[in-house]
């Protein structure tokens, strides 16, 4: 008579067993199994008998389990992930269910093997034990990067080529995290591209949207820019954020609080996140002291990381991309390093007139009608990326684009800029401290800059035209009969 058969793995071979009355040359029991299954065959069976008991392999056990169900441990996230066939993601898996899974291979085991009174001798202690084992013989696959791919629900669109090319899903691809969005090369989006980007941005700043947010999907943030969305209330300018952190998956995504940069645990939220948002942020988000290390955290720069209760900091890569809406013109604290924000800001306006309607939710409406035909959008962006990036090195701007920087820029330091552009060295002339100071707000005024209080401004000048004209304030300027502090070899323009 047959005994039952089992079979534990798409790999596995068993002959028979059959009972020693029929056949008094049977082999042990699961003795096939040993010599067919290649795990068992290189760590010994799963039970190993110790005088009249038999005791759990549990080697041979745990990599069984991982190759079963292709589990691995990931030593930064501190967690189990097994590969979910069905959604091609490795999936977070709570120590709980491993233990489960350990549980429901031993009684398989156990009545294949007879040993069924070894396993109910089995602790949950033991459980963990297998679980502590898996986690250095874990599942082993090809693996390679995500550079330059991204995961889609019908498989893994791969944009290292020319062309983007769909892959199926496989193991060797690490993804946890995707936005579930199918990909159809031949969707449209014309609700998104017309009614809503048309509507609201010129065709210089869609083209420079489109690039930099399409470069998300290729991974790091090779251009290194920042993208500052700016614009009325009610303009689109969230909406658009909000579509782009659904294309990536909201679990992509981390909170940008410049004011807390500097704090010990910020960074960690930031591990295994692609992008950095900050929604209708403050005038000062870019002039807090934290804000220095944007240029870091989008610059390449390896930072460390730090994680409340864990002693031990994690490697933090700034490769990140930062997107930045914000209702009102941006303050920066520019620490004499404006060659550097002018390298990395990359400035879109929202300066059409808002919908005299609008549309309640319209990002999970566009979503919901469009996913797909958006998604179309940002790989056609994401190819014009790579082809700009690697002609030029550097996204291409309009000269409209590029003076929205330059004015940034002098606005953030206008004593500065002030210096710059209104005064030049003149023998023959002298300038009083009044009246520059009285040109200066002229000059705000007209440029639409912000003004410092007087008392700054007089704090400032005097280090800013030393280090710029080499040229002492003094006290013989003359101005009607009298002597007051000015400059001498200085002139306004």
């Amino acid at each position: 008579m047959k005994a039952k058969e089992k079979k534990i793995g798409a790999a596995r071979e068993m002959r028979p067993k059959q009972n020693a009355v029929e056949n008094e040359e049977a082999e042990p029991a699961g003795e096939d199994m040993v010599m067919t299954d290649p795990v068992f065959i290189q760590y010994g069976p799963p039970f190993i008998s110790e005088g009249n008991n038999a005791v759990v392999n549990e080697r041979a056990v745990a990599v069984k389990c991982a190759q079963l169900h292709r589990i691995k441990y990931d030593e930064t996230l501190k967690a189990f992930f097994r590969f979910d066939a069905g959604q091609g993601l490795w999936v977070a898996e709570h120590e709980v269910r491993v233990c489960r899974l350990f549980s429901d291979l031993l009684h398989e085991l156990g009545e294949e093997y007879d040993h069924v009174e070894a396993v109910r001798r089995i602790k949950p202690a033991g459980l963990k034990s297998l679980c502590r084992m898996l986690e250095v013989h874990r599942f082993e696959c090809e693996s390679v990067t995500t550079t330059g791919l991204f995961h889609c629900s019908n498989g893994v669109l791969n944009l290292g080529g020319e062309k983007p090319k769909l892959e199926t899903h496989a193991p060797k691809y690490p993804f946890k995290i995707s936005s579930g969005i199918r990909y159809d090369p031949k969707a449209k989006c014309p609700r998104f591209m017309g009614e809503f980007l048309g509507a609201a941005l010129s065709g210089n700043d869609i083209e420079l949207a489109q690039k930099y947010c399409g470069s998300m999907l290729l991974g790091s943030n090779r251009s290194h820019g920042i993208l500052l969305i700016r614009g009325t209330p009610g303009g689109g300018k969230s909406t658009l954020v909000s579509i782009i952190e659904k294309m990536l998956s909201e679990t992509n995504v981390a909170h940008l609080r410049t004011k807390h940069l500097n704090g010990r645990f910020e960074t960690s939220a930031f591990l295994g996140k692609r992008v950095l948002v900050g929604k209708d942020v403050p005038g000062d988000t870019l002039s807090e002291k934290g804000a220095r290390l944007l240029k870091s955290l989008v610059g390449g720069d390896l930072l460390q990381a730090e994680i409340k209760y864990n002693p031990t900091k994690q490697m933090l890569r700034g490769d990140f991309h930062v997107i930045i809406a914000s209702n009102t013109n941006l303050r920066i604290a520019l620490d004499g390093d404006a060659g550097a924000w002018h390298r990395r800001l990359l400035v879109v306006d929202f300066d059409r007139e808002k919908p005299a309607k609008p549309i309640s939710n319209y990002a999970d409406v566009l979503m919901t009608e469009e996913a797909s035909g958006i998604l179309n959008w940002l790989v056609e962006g994401a190819m014009k990326f790579k082809r700009e990036m690697d002609a030029k090195g550097v996204l291409t701007q309009s000269k409209e684009q590029i003076e929205r920087v330059d004015s940034l820029l002098e606005d953030s330091d206008s004593v500065d800029s002030f210096i710059e552009q209104r005064l030049v060295k003149d023998k023959k002339a002298d300038v009083s401290s009044e009246e520059l100071l009285v040109d200066y707000h002229a000059t705000c005024n007209k440029l639409n800059w912000r003004a410092v209080s007087g008392q700054e401004f007089k704090r400032r000048v005097p280090d800013l035209i030393c280090h710029r004209f080499l040229l002492h304030r003094r006290n013989d300027i003359m101005r009607d009969k009298r002597a007051v502090r000015g400059y001498k070899g200085l002139a306004l323009r």
